[in-house]
């Protein structure tokens, strides 16, 4: 992707430094005016499916795949 290029070379070249994580270098190459807004679009989006992409399943305990993505259901249950 030539915008991952883009962001490194600005990163070796020392334009911008290193942060702690790759929306935060987004943001500071934008603030910068080093990127357009549609350019902090595209890698922002990159960003989101590279995570989905990596992700690893996970399951409970009786082997059903759990949704990473969804709010994990409260079960109240009444003591006895």
């Amino acid at each position: 992707m030539p915008l991952l290029k883009k962001l490194q070379g600005l990163v070796r070249a020392g334009t911008i430094q290193k942060q702690l994580t790759f929306g935060d270098l987004v943001d500071v190459a934008f603030e910068g005016n080093h990127i357009s807004e549609t350019e902090k679009t595209a890698l922002l989006e990159y960003n989101v499916k590279r995570k989905i992409a990596i992700d690893v399943d996970e399951y409970d305990n009786d082997m059903n795949l759990l949704d990473m993505h969804k709010k994990p259901e409260v079960k109240l249950v009444k003591a006895s």
